[in-house]
C-alpha cells in the first residue's frame, strides 16, 4: 500500500483542490485510490470529507 500526505502552510491554500487533482489523475490511469480528509479548519459548520471533496 502506498500513500500520499498533503499538507500546507495555511488554510485556503489549495490542499483539497490539489489532492482532488492527484486522485483524479491516478483514477484516470486505473489506480484504485481513496481520498480522506480527517478535518477541516476554519469551518463555521461541520463539513464531512465527502462534501469537501465534491466542492473541490
Amino acid at each position: 500500500m502506498s500513500c500520499f500526505f498533503v499538507t500546507g502552510t495555511d488554510t485556503d491554500v489549495g490542499k483539497t483542490v490539489g489532492s482532488r487533482a492527484i486522485i483524479q489523475a491516478l483514477q484516470n490511469i486505473g489506480v484504485q485510490i481513496v481520498g480522506y480528509k480527517p478535518l477541516a479548519c476554519a469551518q463555521e459548520e461541520p463539513l464531512h470529507s465527502t462534501a469537501a471533496f465534491q466542492q473541490g
